[in-house]
């Protein structure tokens, strides 16, 4: 149960990210790729999302890993969240 609520935690964290950045509208996409969860959020237009704020601070502890990326018009975050640890 902790793994669930620490990925909900995380998941939530980076879309008060992207609204926080001024994103209208997201969309994110969940894979399961052995032991983790791949989270990827995205955003239309170039947001400049705030990595040194409390919400990033919170998705690094909660994660394994993440990563910010811009193409095609589009802001990205990826969460990679270890599961069965």
């Amino acid at each position: 149960m902790d793994e669930i609520d620490d990925a909900a935690l995380a998941v939530h964290e980076a879309g008060l990210a992207f609204i926080e950045a001024g994103a209208e509208r997201i969309e994110m996409e969940i894979d399961e790729v052995a032991e983790n969860l791949d989270v990827t959020i995205t955003a239309d237009g170039k947001l400049d999302l705030a990595l040194d704020s409390m919400s990033f601070r919170i998705i690094e502890t909660l994660t394994e890993s993440f990563e910010t990326g811009a193409a095609d018009g589009a802001t990205t975050l990826r969460l990679r969240i270890r599961l069965g640890t």
